[in-house]
């Protein structure tokens, strides 16, 4: 049985041409609270959405995370990710804490801006902390990303 998943899933990757590409069900999930934030983004003029980077919400990532976007250097983000701190309880290691997501949207007229998402693993809610218009970035170059939109 999951030998056929994993086919479907090798099937999407070659069909995507995409490195990394998450499970349907968790993107499904993401695109509704990139809504949810975003309402009112036209989503048919959206042509990708792609999170690049999830580190600490600690201000000193946060400030790195924005020196980097600033200058237009994403692939630096990835670099942050093992910032997440975790914990252990009766399930093993949990990520806690603060956390920052960073996502690269493409719009169909050109249009290219990074995203910054700032949530708890502790907490619910999310609300968006930079959003800052990039030069056409080249996504695919990127080794951290995770295609989050379009879903299918």
């Amino acid at each position: 049985m999951w030998t056929k998943r994993e086919q479907r899933l090798e099937s999407r990757k070659q069909k995507l041409g995409e490195k990394f590409t998450s499970d349907w069900t968790w993107r499904k999930y993401s695109v509704k609270e990139i809504a949810r934030l975003n309402p009112t983004v036209d989503f048919s003029k959206v042509d990708s959405i792609y999170e690049i980077g999830c580190c600490n919400g600690q201000s000193k990532f946060f400030n790195l995370l924005t020196k980097y976007i600033s200058e237009n250097q994403l692939s630096k983000i990835e670099d942050l990710n093992i910032t997440i701190e975790y914990e252990e309880d009766g399930l093993g290691r949990v990520p806690i804490g603060e956390y920052l997501k960073t996502f690269v949207w493409t719009m169909k007229n050109g249009q290219t801006f990074v995203q910054v998402i700032k949530g708890s693993f502790d907490k619910n809610g999310e609300e968006i902390k930079v959003q800052q218009d990039i030069t056409k970035a080249d996504i695919k170059q990127l080794e951290n990303r995770k295609l989050i939109y379009p879903v299918d």
